[in-house]
């Protein structure tokens, strides 16, 4: 199944990947806009496989349901953080 595939049909996306040259943003604008409006998306590996902007922004016009972070692009994030207030 493409990444594409499964972005479209699964209700949680989960990743669990190293970050390399090529999947530094994995999942962004475009890929975020391919889940189901009732998806969620799950990162326990590196904040880099995910463009924090587009998914706020994802989260903001509530093109998917949510997310489940346990890294970010800047650990400790301050209370008036985009992120935090999505989240």
């Amino acid at each position: 199944m493409s990444f594409r595939e499964l972005l479209r049909t699964s209700d949680i996306v989960c990743l669990c990947a190293r970050l390399t040259e090529e999947n530094y943003h994995l999942t962004g604008k475009e890929q975020l806009s391919l889940m189901k409006k009732e998806a969620v998306l799950v990162n326990t590996a590196h904040s880099g496989l995910i463009d924090q902007k587009s998914l706020v922004e994802a989260l903001k016009e509530r093109t998917i349901r949510g997310a489940a972070l346990d890294v970010f692009d800047m650990e400790t994030l301050p209370a008036d953080d985009d992120v935090v207030e999505e989240l």
